[in-house]
């Protein structure tokens, strides 16, 4: 597959797992609307207690059963931070499927930089696009972060994490 074609079919199923996840917290009595496209996030959501999260959202069904998170921090030639480095928001979502990955984005940033993992270059990468593989397992335990059913999005102890132990 080209670069063009295989960027435009990675658009589509991000636009495809925003949509999912919109969709889920918007039947969930959530307000849902989409976030401005400048790349900062993905969609704005709030909760019915009031609170606003800036989402990223990440599909990565074709990674089901692979045990990790693939995790941009920079791109380009030469390298510049993007991904969870630069990112504005404040939950990130990576669909796997029927299940979800999630966690606040600043304590997986400060994790990704006091763990022992380095970023690499991604495989079939047109951008230059590196990251850390994160195992599941290795950030599952912690507050932050929680692998569930993505039915039951809504329902995560993510949103119930105080805030001020960001």
């Amino acid at each position: 597959m080209d670069a063009t074609r295989e960027w435009a079919t990675t658009i589509a199923e991000g636009h495809s797992a925003e949509a999912r996840v919109a969709a889920l917290l918007f039947g969930a009595a959530w307000r849902v609307k989409p976030a401005n496209r400048d790349g900062a996030q993905d969609l704005e959501v709030t909760d019915l207690g009031g609170t606003t999260w800036r989402l990223e959202i990440k599909d990565e069904s074709n990674y089901v059963g692979s045990g990790r998170l693939c995790i941009e921090t920079q791109q380009g030639w030469p390298a510049r931070p993007s991904g969870i480095s630069i990112s504005e928001s404040t939950v990130c979502i990576h669909v796997l499927g029927e299940h979800a990955v999630l966690y606040r984005t600043q304590p997986m940033r400060l994790w990704i930089k006091a763990s022992e993992y380095q970023p690499r270059l991604f495989a079939r990468s047109t951008n230059n696009n590196c990251g850390v593989l994160v195992p599941i397992a290795s950030v599952e335990g912690e507050r932050w972060c929680e692998q569930l059913a993505l039915a039951r999005l809504s329902a995560s102890r993510v949103w119930r994490w105080s805030a001020l132990s960001c």
